[in-house]
């Protein structure tokens, strides 16, 4: 081991330097170097303010003096040295895993404008953007031979699919027939299911998706008035509103009816609010917010779908929690806390009357619902290299194999995103894959 908790290594061209993508306190990675004869000596070149969510994908200029790295949407330029970072795509399309060309003059990176993964360009300073490759299908993740006359480029497909599952069963269906459907919310009653789709376009991300007996019935439909990119939406349990928060250079709380509609702002912060719940009745809204520093459970009132009181802290003390969700009765909270090293299942009661209690030990908790008032069904590797699902007994944290086996995906980043109903018979989860070919593009000029 060189570096802990870093991914995506990119080696300077002098091949003094190892650039990366590192987890900071906040459990979100931010782009770092460390000197190869000594990695320990890690200096962070990102900051909180230079691109939302994951810092990834460093790749070094030909000159060694300049990475660029892509966010959860846009690519960003930032010196060897540090300083501040500048974003030089800008709009709402997601762009990835940019290399620079070896004559230094355009940074080429994955891209689904045009609505089609491809090839495009940019030059470092933001302009002169084109698309490289053409076509139907999907292309990109482009590299460069060293002489800079070849582009190899892949037609990997990302197959990132919604599986519904009858738990009794075992029977699968596909939620939607878009290879990019993420982060889904059961409706109490099964009768249908909120999910993102953030590549399909021109309508927005959120879609609703009817269900007949555990089965996708009918097409998938779009919720009007949500434009931005989103994630984590939360039905309420009555059905009527949906909870999510924007992903852009601020992250907030905001509710929509599950009809569509003008959407309502829950939070308004200088500090990044995510991942909302609903309590059972409605009345309350659960959600991380690193308005004091660290990410803390804190507590928002609600009164038919909209914010109707002064938001208070559920958790304190550097606690550093995420993926908060109510207990059936509404009493209970259950979240995952994340130090350095761990990340587990706590408890604290809803009303604050007592400290937080933790409930596993090692077991690199994801996600978590509540199964019953006594148990709690989490994602998490659990010592091993894959995410599965176990169920906690939130009397003594003692775990057992849930009753069906879920598929999450073989990939490196596959995360144990899930959603199950409230009688524990129908189970909504991300299954990740990807297939695809290599492709070379030749250049008649000296240089790409």
């Amino acid at each position: 081991m060189i570096v802990r908790n870093a991914r995506y290594p990119a080696l300077s061209p002098d091949g003094r330097w190892i650039a990366m993508s590192r987890e900071v306190s906040s459990g979100l990675h931010r782009i770092a170097v460390a000197p190869i004869e000594n990695p320990s000596q890690v200096k962070y070149l990102t900051g909180e303010g230079e691109g939302v969510g994951y810092h990834v994908n460093p790749t070094w200029s030909p000159d060694g003096q300049q990475i660029c790295y892509a966010d959860s949407q846009d690519l960003w330029v930032v010196s060897n040295r540090g300083g501040d970072a500048k974003r030089i795509t800008q709009d709402a399309w997601v762009q990835f895993d940019p290399a620079w060309a070896p004559d230094g003059r355009h940074i080429y990176f994955s891209s689904y404008r045009e609505d089609v993964l491809s090839v495009w360009r940019v030059r470092p300073d933001g302009t002169r953007l084109s698309r490289v490759t053409f076509g139907t299908g999907p292309i990109g993740y482009p590299c460069f031979s060293r002489d800079g006359k070849r582009m190899f480029s892949g037609s990997r497909i990302p197959d990132t699919r919604l599986v519904l599952q009858n738990v009794g069963t075992g029977a699968e269906h596909f939620l939607n027939d878009c290879n990019l459907d993420i982060f889904a919310s059961l409706a109490f009653d099964m009768s249908s299911v909120v999910f993102v789709c953030p590549h399909r376009r021109p309508a927005g991300p959120l879609w609703v998706r009817r269900l007949e007996n555990g089965v996708p019935a009918g097409p998938a439909m779009n919720i009007p008035g949500v434009k931005d990119y989103v994630s984590n939406p939360a039905l309420s349990r009555d059905g009527k509103w949906v909870a999510y928060y924007t992903v852009g250079e601020n992250r907030d709380i905001f509710v929509v009816s599950a009809g569509g509609g003008e959407p309502t702002r829950v939070t308004d912060d200088a500090g990044r609010d995510m991942y909302p719940a609903w309590s059972p009745n409605g009345s309350s809204l659960a959600f991380c917010s690193e308005r004091e520093g660290n990410s803390e459970i804190w507590l928002t009132p609600m009164n038919n779908g909209r914010p109707s009181g002064s938001e208070k802290r559920l958790t304190g003390q550097g606690i550093n929690a995420f993926f908060p969700w109510f207990s059936p009765d509404g009493k209970q909270v259950a979240f995952v806390r994340q130090t350095p090293d761990e990340l587990d299942l706590w408890l604290v009661p809803s009303d604050g009357s007592a400290a937080p209690r933790r409930l596993t030990n090692g077991a690199r908790v994801q996600r978590v619902r509540w199964l019953s008032a006594d148990t709690i069904l989490a994602s998490g590797s659990w010592g091993e290299k894959r995410t599965t699902l176990r169920v906690v007994s939130t009397l003594n944290g003692n775990l057992r194999p849930y009753a069906q086996p879920a598929n999450f995906g073989s990939g490196p980043d596959t995360i144990g995103i899930f959603d199950v109903s409230t009688d524990g018979s129908l189970l909504v989860y991300c299954r990740d894959e990807a297939v695809g070919d290599l492709w070379m593009l030749e250049s008649n000029r000296e240089s790409f």
